[in-house]
């Protein structure tokens, strides 16, 4: 065994490890000369030394391109074959360009995040489809920002109301063509209320149950997603923004507990398919007359509005009937809407002057508790009626839900 090992090892070992040496050169020049081919998609293009007020279409504030491009790379089989999009990114050097410019891209324009990759020693040849980089004037504008009906549910026990502002913007640069196609669509921006959690507006309705939750939005929810300038979410730089609000209220029903009265409303136009003379409102069942005006008087409940609200608008509440060529449509409604809203927003303003910031606030809460307001003839079924023409008389008929 052992004169075996002296033969295999140390008999001519001159020669051996001359072998040897040559063997591993030949490897490594025979590995290191095999190529291979391969296909990179969504690969990044940075554009560098912009002349000042120019931009190109497409481009976000990180100079990168929205568009990003396919290359098709030769070279070491090792190296090519471990390449992914991520390793790396194209630059394009658009100082001393002209206004327009077919882009030709080789490995001098390409660089590696991977510190292990070498593209001047391992990337032998660089295809792509030829593309033209097109400078265009630098704009900047402030754009609308449209402040949608949010996402999500309320917290048990409560219904929402709106949310505070309407409209924000957002100062913007960009290509001409992309900031007047954002000026014109604008932005839109959507809560979550499944953020929102029960004992948070616990504890802000603490102080009054009965009133208007008002909920701060943080300011970590006030971003927006630009992806034709940006390829991150963007904050809100309106300082309206500071007082974003989303606004609750308790699920409450309040009973009329009381008559109401009808009104029907015939215009000049009416009378070309109406004759108020041929069809009067007859006192029956559940419409009765007092000295010559009309009154609902089936009971009568009240959704979607707070108690100081409901306690505001309940004595100037008024059905009113619209003839139509199609029939009788109805609505209620309170009556002497400046007036209300006038008194509404005085005693807001008093009651919660660290809201004060502006009274188209408290306008634009008390026109929406006039889109929420529902009306239900009893504690489920909300209020159906039915409007019969019969004879000469016009009947009010409750109608029941489907089931």
């Amino acid at each position: 065994m052992k004169d075996l090992l002296q033969r295999l090892f140390i008999e001519h070992w001159q020669r051996k490890a001359i072998s040897l040496l040559l063997a591993i050169i030949t490897w490594l020049v025979v590995n290191h000369s095999m190529t291979a081919t391969k296909i990179l998609s969504d690969i990044p293009v940075k554009i560098i030394n912009l002349p000042a007020g120019k931009t190109i279409e497409g481009l976000q504030q990180n100079n990168i391109l929205s568009n990003r491009i396919a290359l098709t790379l030769t070279g070491n089989k090792n190296v090519i074959n471990e390449l992914t999009p991520r390793d790396l990114e194209v630059i394009i050097d658009a100082s001393n360009k002209g206004e327009e410019w077919i882009v030709s891209i080789s490995k001098k324009n390409l660089i590696s995040f991977n510190p292990d990759i070498d593209v001047m020693q391992s990337i032998h040849k660089v295809e792509h489809e030829d593309f033209i980089v097109k400078l265009s004037l630098l704009a900047t504008a402030r754009i609308p920002i449209y402040v949608e009906e949010p996402e999500g549910e309320p917290p048990p026990g409560y219904e929402f109301l709106g949310v505070w502002p309407n409209e924000l913007f957002i100062t913007l640069s960009g290509s001409e063509k992309a900031i007047q196609t954002l000026k014109t669509q604008g932005i839109s921006f959507i809560l979550n209320l499944d953020k929102i959690s029960l004992q948070e507006l616990e504890g802000l309705s603490k102080g009054d149950p009965h009133e208007v939750i008002s909920f701060s939005v943080p300011d970590c929810w006030k971003f927006v997603e630009i992806p034709a300038l940006f390829s991150t979410l963007v904050k809100i730089d309106d300082p309206s923004a500071a007082q974003m609000r989303i606004d609750f209220i308790h699920k409450e029903k309040f009973s009329l507990g009381a008559a109401l009265p009808i009104h029907l409303f015939c215009s000049a136009k009416t009378l070309a398919y109406y004759n108020p003379s041929a069809h009067l409102l007859e006192a029956q069942g559940i419409v009765e007359e007092k000295q010559g005006i009309f009154f609902y008087t089936a009971p009568l409940f009240v959704h979607g509005v707070s108690r100081s609200f409901f306690d505001l608008v309940k004595n100037k509440l008024q059905m009113t009937l619209f003839p139509t060529p199609e029939g009788v449509r109805w609505i209620i409604e309170p009556q002497d809407l400046q007036a209300l809203m006038h008194e509404y927003v005085i005693r807001e303003t008093n009651r919660r002057p660290e809201l004060a910031f502006s009274k188209e606030y408290f306008i634009d809460q008390f026109q929406k508790y006039l889109r929420s307001i529902r009306f239900y003839q009893n504690d489920d079924e909300e209020l159906l009626l039915e409007i019969e023409l019969k004879n000469n008389n016009m009947l009010i008929v409750p109608k029941k839900a489907h089931p």
